[in-house]
């Protein structure tokens, strides 16, 4: 079923609203930017004029450019998926503000996704891993103040917000906020 101008350009504001007053995480950003391009060539279709377009494609890149300043401030978006079986942990998404809060590169984390428990303080890692599990259980959404460690030792206090998901394959799917 192909879109109708008016369902197009309502999918583009609910976007530019959302990324306007900062409700899209990086993980709702990460898959509503390819939806966000799908309404800009939708919307170019329908255009009446270029100048229409070109209006609504500058608005978006703006909306973008707000996006990834706030991400830069707020500290570090991500998208974990654990195994609860394994325990295993994948990180298919995390912005460079990882690098800031938990002194580990985005590159590091998705390569091993398990070295976040290696600098979650020992004292706190327990108690966060309860609460996940009950989170994870129960749902809705995680908040805990905790400390990671970072190279040479130096402690650093941290906010985490996330939001819980059991995807298809049984894994947790975990978006959030590290500030």
């Amino acid at each position: 079923m192909k879109a109708t101008k008016k369902d197009t350009i309502s999918a583009i504001e609910k976007l530019l609203n959302d990324a306007k007053t900062g409700r899209l995480t990086g993980a709702v950003f990460s898959c509503k930017f390819s939806t966000w391009h799908r309404g800009v060539y939708a919307l170019g279709d329908y255009a009446n004029n270029a100048d229409e377009a070109l209006e609504a494609v500058t608005e978006m890149s703006r909306a973008l450019l707000g996006i990834r300043e706030r991400q830069r401030s707020i500290g570090m978006l991500y998208r974990l998926e654990v195994d609860p079986v394994t325990g295993q942990i994948r990180v298919p998404f995390c912005t460079d503000g990882s690098a800031r809060v938990l002194g580990l590169t985005p590159e590091r984390l998705q390569q091993d996704g398990n070295l976040i428990e290696s600098i979650i303080h020992h004292e706190d890692l327990p108690r966060l891993r309860e609460y996940s599990a009950q989170i994870a259980r129960t749902g809705g959404l995680w908040e805990k103040e905790y400390r990671v460690l970072h190279r040479g030792g130096r402690v650093v206090p941290v906010l985490g917000r996330a939001e819980f998901k059991v995807l298809p394959n049984g894994n947790r799917q975990i978006d959030g906020v590290i500030m």
